[in-house]
């Protein structure tokens, strides 16, 4: 997930090693108001971006970028070595600390607790003998605190959110729910036929959603109740053919939903559709200029979605769109 900063002025986003830069990558920091952005250089090729609760330190893993070699023409700068986790200092850009996993694959989705003292990362399956695993650290002193093996024939491993002192994740169509250090469950998973995007969890109503293969479910993890289903088929203002992505705004009132970029046709691919907190689909919000999209978040006041899309070049474009006009703004790098 792409990050704000609590005060909404910045979004955070990795950045890849370019070819100006091949043997660095890092993170760009975007300013809301002007569009423009800066970079930050860590010293691993970009896989998991978090910024913690305070929104001064920037979390990101990745493996460390190697020495470079030439394939034929073509210079490469291959990673090397474990998974590695760079502390940023937004304010400076200075690295703070480094956490060596000791692991060769991390995984693309990390998360910090609440109160901003443990960092978790989703580790992707190696070997059998190196499984997929959900691992914990402090952050104070970079110890490993917590680790959780998993069974990645489930359906691979996903989304880690962290909600007061619940750290929840989703295997295929169940999701777990921990309070790290303790390895007892804080509660009975869920489990759910085909689910298919990573799910979301609203602080304010504590309430999550998620996409599965007929629509938007929007799920109470602590009574363990279905409290709406839209069924994308049965809806007559809905003509795409799947959901693909979603977000919670702040106050927990409402969720954007894009549609499914790589099963809707063109014409149906660049809407953002707007529903309220009981799953009743309020309107759509069409992007022009965008051939696909997805919806990443909602900036902390409400009044932005931050989408990702395809305009018809090669690489997808960062994007705020108007919460109540509709009107777009492109980040510019």
């Amino acid at each position: 997930m792409t990050p704000w900063t609590p005060d909404g002025k910045f979004v955070i986003s990795l950045d890849s090693p370019s070819s100006e830069t091949p043997e660095l990558g890092g993170i760009i920091l975007w300013d809301v108001a002007s569009g423009n952005s800066r970079k930050f250089h860590g010293r691993v090729r970009p896989e998991a971006v978090a910024l913690n609760p305070k929104g001064n330190i920037v979390a990101i893993s990745g493996r460390r970028v190697g020495s470079p070699r030439l394939y034929g023409t073509v210079t490469i700068f291959e990673s090397t070595g474990s998974c590695l986790i760079d502390f940023i200092e937004l304010a400076t850009g200075k690295i703070l600390c480094e956490i060596d996993t000791g692991k060769v694959r991390g995984g693309y989705s990390m998360a910090w607790s609440d109160d901003g003292e443990m960092v978790a990362l989703d580790v992707l399956y190696s070997t059998v003998s190196d499984p997929a695993s959900v691992r914990v650290w402090n952050v104070s002193n970079q110890q490993l605190v917590y680790e959780e093996h998993e069974n990645e024939t489930a359906g691979g491993l996903a989304q880690l959110i962290w909600v007061d002192n619940l750290l929840a994740w989703r295997l295929g169509n169940i999701v777990r729910f921990r309070k790290p250090p303790s390895t007892v469950p804080a509660m009975p998973d869920i489990e759910m036929n085909f689910i298919t995007e990573p799910l979301v969890w609203n602080k304010v109503t504590n309430l999550m959603a998620f996409i599965t293969a007929t629509g938007l479910t929007i799920y109470d993890p602590v009574a363990h109740e279905t409290k709406a289903h839209f069924l994308t088929n049965a809806s007559p203002a809905y003509s795409g053919h799947g959901l693909g992505s979603v977000a919670w705004s702040g106050d927990g009132l409402y969720l954007a939903a894009s549609n499914h970029p790589s099963r809707g046709v063109a014409s149906d691919s660049n809407r953002i559709f707007i529903f309220d907190s009981s799953g009743r689909l309020l309107r759509a919000i069409t992007i022009p200029q965008a051939v696909s999209l997805s919806v990443i978040s909602f900036s902390p006041n409400g009044s932005w979605i931050l989408v990702r899309f395809h305009g018809g070049s090669s690489h997808p474009e960062l994007s705020l769109v108007n919460f109540h006009t509709g009107e777009v703004t492109m980040l510019k790098r």
